[in-house]
């Protein structure tokens, strides 16, 4: 599927996901529909649905913090043709996201600390997430964990600036420990940099 493609769907299915936009979302399957057709585009891409601080519905092409992705994701982005109330957002970006729930975790400020350690020339660090409630395989709250990251940073800056990421439990936390905010404050790359 080329990009052209994706979007003459979309356009002809906007309706539907307007209208699940401003549903109660007990009824997913309109979601389902728009991931499926993304997937035959690209199975490195995943949308989210949201709307703008005027009212206006968004399409997010994210590669899911997938290096692999940010090919297909650009394209598709730069392909987007005028659809009227809707408009598309290359990669999550960074906001104020805690208190969101995902999948049923949901995590505050102080739930999370971190250790990073820079890379080499310094463009790139490893980082050490101390979570409240992580134990040695908990892959959902890993996940949330990786979702939360990308909301707060930004994906795009978590894609480039971040080389690797360990877990550990929040109790397990040194005195190196710092607040995500301060994390942000030194590597956060502007939207422009995408």
């Amino acid at each position: 599927m080329e990009p052209i493609d994706f979007w003459i769907w979309f356009a002809n299915y906007r309706q539907v996901l307007e209208a699940f936009l401003k549903s109660d979302f007990s009824n997913y399957e309109p979601y389902e529909v728009l991931y499926e057709q993304l997937k035959q585009y690209s199975d490195w891409l995943v949308p989210e649905l949201t709307f703008d601080k005027s009212n206006q519905c968004v399409l997010v092409i994210s590669c899911d913090g997938n290096r692999e992705g940010m090919a297909d994701a650009t394209a598709l982005y730069q392909a987007f043709p005028v659809i009227t109330g809707w408009k598309a957002q290359l990669y999550r970006r960074a906001s104020e996201f805690w208190g969101t729930n995902i999948n049923g975790v949901v995590f505050q400020e102080e739930d999370v600390l971190t250790y990073d350690q820079p890379v080499s020339d310094g463009a790139a660090y490893d980082l050490l997430l101390y979570i409240k409630g992580w134990e040695e395989g908990e892959d959902l709250i890993e996940t949330a964990a990786l979702i939360y990251l990308d909301h707060y940073l930004g994906e795009y800056t978590v894609m480039m600036r971040l080389r690797y990421i360990a877990f550990a439990p929040l109790e397990a936390a040194t005195e190196e420990a710092l607040p995500l905010q301060e994390l942000r404050a030194r590597i956060h790359l502007p939207p422009e940099a995408e």
